[in-house]
């Protein structure tokens, strides 16, 4: 009997485990200037809302919604994008350090060309 509350025990530790590592992802916004989600609340027709520092995007060519890791994501086909206006918070001349993170799931091994354009060159997939 004994060894069947242990079990039940490793079971229930498990689950609160699991639970606990799967809610939403957070968003660490401690010197973050922009953040396109790309999720369907923060799309409205062809305007993607920056959710954090009011640089709005405008959808361009034809990127389809698909399911991502967490939300939503889109799918562009190499001629979509998303034009954001420059802004002053954007206006990175002379800044010694800045980092720019995207996630992408490339269709192959080549690296993808322009996530970020003229910014930083090509994104080893």
């Amino acid at each position: 009997m004994r060894g069947l509350y242990c079990i039940f025990a490793i079971l229930a530790l498990t689950i609160v485990f699991i639970s606990a590592n799967t809610s939403k992802a957070d968003l660490i916004t401690n010197g973050l200037v922009a953040y396109w989600s790309l999720d369907a609340d923060s799309i409205a027709g062809t305007d993607v809302k920056d959710i954090i520092g009011g640089n709005n995007g405008v959808l361009v060519g034809n990127p389809v919604a698909v399911a991502g890791k967490v939300k939503g994501a889109l799918e562009f086909d190499g001629a979509s994008s998303v034009d954001i206006t420059g802004t002053d918070s954007l206006n990175f001349n002379g800044k010694s350090e800045m980092t720019v993170s995207a996630w992408v799931k490339a269709a192959s091994a080549e690296p993808v060309k322009g996530v970020v354009a003229g910014c930083c060159g090509s994104v080893v997939a």
